[in-house]
């Protein structure tokens, strides 16, 4: 259906840039001839392999595969989907006379690559460090989580990756407000909570070759007698069962429910 502008004279019918403004995702770029047919080879590849997945699986497991598909997603993202209109001055390297991704759109989309496939390079010892990170592996998580947050940005607005931003700032600094607010919690012990994540799938008696999803899950006590406290539940799900385990804020185990196979 086409919706008509309203004239003096009758309705004319609203341009393609006009009707994108009415879409709720942000409008991806109308890229040149090469460079379109070029992601569109890129994306048919990426689909190939996510089928091959499903029926051949990596034998690394499935974070693996996972890491190796947001390389192959999020630069693309940053790449078909516009950012920001930036005033001619800032931008001396060319005219923008088109749609094309620009200079700064380039150099995100490389350091996208370069973050992702990092972990790749070592991927046991990537998350045998995630207890003790290197500065090098604080560096590039930092980077990949900002990038996320502006693929997300570009592709559905502001206010998902803001209200993200608000949920990480609670769950690090929620311990520092006022113990009267009922928002107050009594903060999280990190450290202790990751360290827990990285053993989990041993403590859960999941083979780690067969992890699929690993997820936190942060619920009120259900304990009448402490309604302020919070429960951190850690899920392992594998090809062959899974299991999870609640700890507390400050990383005290709580619960642990194996599995059984």
């Amino acid at each position: 259906m086409t919706v008509g502008v309203g004239t003096g004279a009758g309705s004319t019918a609203p341009s393609d840039q006009e009707l994108a403004e009415y879409e709720q995702e942000r409008p991806a770029r109308r890229l040149r001839p090469a460079l379109d047919l070029v992601i569109s080879v890129w994306c048919a590849i990426i689909s190939v392999g996510v089928l091959v997945q499903v029926f051949v699986p990596l034998p690394q497991g499935t974070q693996f595969y996972l890491v190796i598909f947001l390389a192959a997603i999020l630069p693309i993202t940053l790449l078909c989907y516009r950012g920001w209109k930036a005033p001619p001055f800032l931008n001396p390297f060319r005219k923008r006379d088109g749609d094309n991704p620009g200079i700064t759109d380039w150099i995100l989309a490389a350091v996208a690559l370069a973050v992702c496939v990092y972990p790749l390079l070592d991927f046991d010892g990537y998350l045998e460090r995630r207890q003790e990170p290197t500065v090098l592996d604080t560096v590039v998580g930092a980077l990949l989580l900002i990038l996320l947050l502006e693929a997300c940005r570009r592709t559905t607005g502001w206010v998902l990756p803001a209200f993200s931003l608000v949920f990480i700032a609670y769950a690090y600094y929620g311990g520092y407000l006022p113990y009267t607010w009922s928002l107050a919690h009594q903060g999280f012990n990190f450290d202790a909570i990751i360290g827990i994540l990285r053993g989990a799938p041993e403590t859960l008696n999941v083979q780690r070759a067969d992890v699929k999803y690993t997820w936190l899950e942060v619920t009120p006590s259900k304990e009448p007698t402490t309604p302020d406290d919070v429960n951190i539940t850690i899920h392992v799900s594998g090809d062959f069962g899974g299991g999870y385990m609640i700890v507390g804020p400050d990383g005290t185990p709580k619960e642990v429910y194996p599995n059984k196979q």
